[in-house]
């Protein structure tokens, strides 16, 4: 059995990952967009945020 534990709004926003984690990552909050505006947000930006080595 899977226990997934889920936090809470306030949590989210007291500890936001992006302070500990800072630019080594890409982050923007998708809890308003659908599943095909996310999807087509990354691919609009991919080019530009997603850097290979």
């Amino acid at each position: 059995m899977i226990d997934w534990v889920i936090p809470s709004r306030e949590q989210l926003d007291f500890f936001p990952l992006s302070s500990q984690l800072g630019d080594a990552g890409w982050w923007f909050d998708t809890a308003a967009l659908a599943p095909e505006e996310t999807a087509d947000r990354i691919i609009r930006e991919a080019p530009d945020r997603a850097l290979v080595n």
